[in-house]
């Protein structure tokens, strides 16, 4: 703490004149303001990391037990494009330190109405139902998760964007029930991982679910 010995007082911050009588000061800086996100921001850099590495490791061990057992089919590009879809959403996301959740479920609604226009477009193939829209939203509802788990972020924070992300990976089932489901794996994967993510959301945060959706309705 600085010291201005005509005026006898102490002061705090980094300036070199004593606000008083404009003397000249003697002492170290103090800074007023602590700095704030320091941690935070430590802990998305290892956690863009963590999902980089984890993105790869996917790709890679997929494509090598694709390899292994060629008679199951060439499934390997539809799990790396999902782990790439995570990748791509969550980094996006990071971008952004605040309201990581709700900038994952933007993109991935535009993502997943981007791919059917495209689908739509180029003569409809149906790989946007099949594949693009359930694993997409399956990425969402992962992303969410880890991230808010690792950030340690409180959950009235994220849990009506993750409730919305849960809500998004069960619409699949109106388009398996109206016969628009040609490959089901993706779109059941989806939708499992959407009820189990439902059923811990009403479980173990039913109450601050509740709250913040009376606070967002206005009840």
């Amino acid at each position: 703490m600085k010291f201005c010995s005509k005026c006898n007082v102490q002061i705090r911050g980094t300036q070199n004149v004593c606000p008083l009588c404009q003397a000249q000061v003697t002492g170290e800086s103090e800074k007023m303001f602590p700095e704030i996100g320091t941690a935070k921001q430590s802990r998305f850099k290892i956690l863009k990391k963590l999902i980089l590495f984890a993105t790869i490791a996917v790709c890679v061990l997929s494509a090598a037990v694709n390899l292994m057992i060629p008679q199951s089919g060439m499934w390997a590009h539809f799990v790396a494009f999902g782990a790439v879809c995570f990748f791509i959403i969550t980094t996006i996301a990071f971008r952004r330190l605040t309201n990581i959740s709700k900038h994952i479920t933007y993109l991935t609604l535009v993502f997943c109405i981007f791919s059917i226009l495209w689908d739509y477009v180029t003569g409809w193939h149906n790989w946007s139902f099949d594949y693009a829209v359930p694993i997409l939203c399956s990425a969402a509802l992962i992303s969410v998760s880890v991230t808010n788990f690792v950030l340690k972020v409180p959950p009235k924070e994220y849990i009506l964007s993750l409730f919305t992300d849960v809500l998004l990976g069960l619409a699949p089932i109106a388009l398996y029930l109206t016969g628009n489901i040609r490959v089901v794996y993706p779109t059941f994967i989806c939708i499992a991982l959407s009820a189990v993510l439902l059923a811990g959301l009403l479980l173990f945060e039913g109450r601050s679910f509740y709250a913040e959706l009376k606070k967002k309705s206005h009840l």
